[in-house]
């Protein structure tokens, strides 16, 4: 069945919007698809549908198709969602709640400073950082999850045979032993300036929310930010200074409203939660959360009705709501108010 999927996904003629619209109308059986592309003309090379597939064993790869169980269901909604993901390294990471950092290829180091920090903050939560492996912000945002033991994926806009920029080999590396990178291009598929822009779109649709780290007027993150909100997910931005040209767009962008500020990890957490969109995963709570689960019985509480009986930090309690969130032993009632999951 894998060499169906592959097929369908590559075969030129139609687009990923009509193939999506078949399959659905299909039970999701990419042979009934083909059969009918086939009588239309539209078909893929076998030969080399079976090349990729080799191409991608021999990487000890996997590839994931829209079908699976794992398939990240953010994906599934989008638009145009890729048939086929090839990937290396864990495809699990995939499944987990995800945050995508992304921004300028030519970051200040405020920017630098900026990524790191919220990432930093960030980290007691063990959210999966997305981005594309891009210089810049992408690179610190995957060096920064790594730092902070989280699980990272890269989402190319080459194929996994292809590390590009080069200077980040040893990057790629550290990503498949801690997390993911994955590619909807074939895996020779070398760098071009249009499959970018597409590629944006995976990282976006894999992601509960985007942050925007810096981005300087005309910058290819804008069309990420326009494709999560097309998909109607989070989209945050770091505040720049009032003169600097990296942060032209973030500001634009929070001036006009697409974007909501964030000085601080809290910020993108206590949005995440008041829009249930955490989602569930496999983390395991630390020590420190059952200490919470005291102040929480049948009764609803609020984040703030929680800081005051626990004398715990904001910070510590919208870390802590969040890690019980993903693991199911609390639930919310109304707006951000928690109670203990019966």
């Amino acid at each position: 069945m894998i060499a169906a999927w592959v097929s369908l996904h590559r075969a030129a003629g139609c687009s990923l919007r009509a193939k999506k619209a078949a399959l659905l109308e299909n039970g999701e059986n990419p042979t009934a698809v083909l059969d009918f592309l086939r009588q239309k003309g539209i078909r893929s090379n076998e030969s080399e549908d079976k090349l990729v597939m080799e191409q991608v064993k021999k990487l000890n790869g996997w590839i994931m198709t829209f079908k699976d169980e794992d398939y990240p269901e953010l994906l599934k909604e989008i638009a145009d969602p890729p048939l086929c993901l090839f990937g290396v390294g864990d495809r699990s990471a995939l499944s987990r709640p995800t945050i995508a950092f992304v921004g300028t290829r030519r970051p200040t180091q405020y920017g630098f400073n900026a990524c790191s920090k919220l990432i930093r903050e960030l980290s007691p939560a063990h959210p999966v950082i997305v981005s594309g492996m891009a210089s810049g912000i992408d690179t610190r945002a995957h060096f920064s999850a790594l730092e902070n033991k989280l699980q990272t994926v890269a989402v190319m806009g080459t194929g996994l045979n292809v590390v590009y920029p080069r200077e980040n080999r040893e990057l790629f590396q550290s990503i498949v032993k801690n997390g993911a990178v994955v590619s909807e291009c074939d895996p020779d598929t070398k760098p071009e300036p249009f499959r970018f822009p597409v590629r944006n779109r995976i990282i976006s649709g894999i992601s509960t929310g985007v942050v925007i780290v810096e981005a300087r007027e005309k910058s290819g993150t804008l069309i990420t930010m326009r494709l999560a909100l097309e998909q109607n997910h989070e989209v945050f931005a770091v505040p720049g200074r009032l003169f600097d040209r990296a942060s032209v767009s973030t500001n634009r962008a929070i001036r006009n409203g697409e974007a909501k500020l964030i000085t601080c990890a809290n910020d993108i957490l206590e949005e995440l939660i008041a829009f249930d969109i955490l989602g569930k995963s496999d983390t395991v709570v630390p020590e420190s959360a059952p200490g919470l689960l005291g102040y929480l019985d049948e009764t609803a509480r609020s984040i703030d009705e929680l800081e005051a009986l626990s004398g715990l930090s904001r910070n510590q309690i919208l870390m802590e709501i969040t890690m019980l969130e993903m693991d199911s032993r609390i639930e919310k009632n109304g707006a951000n108010q928690f109670r203990k999951r019966v």
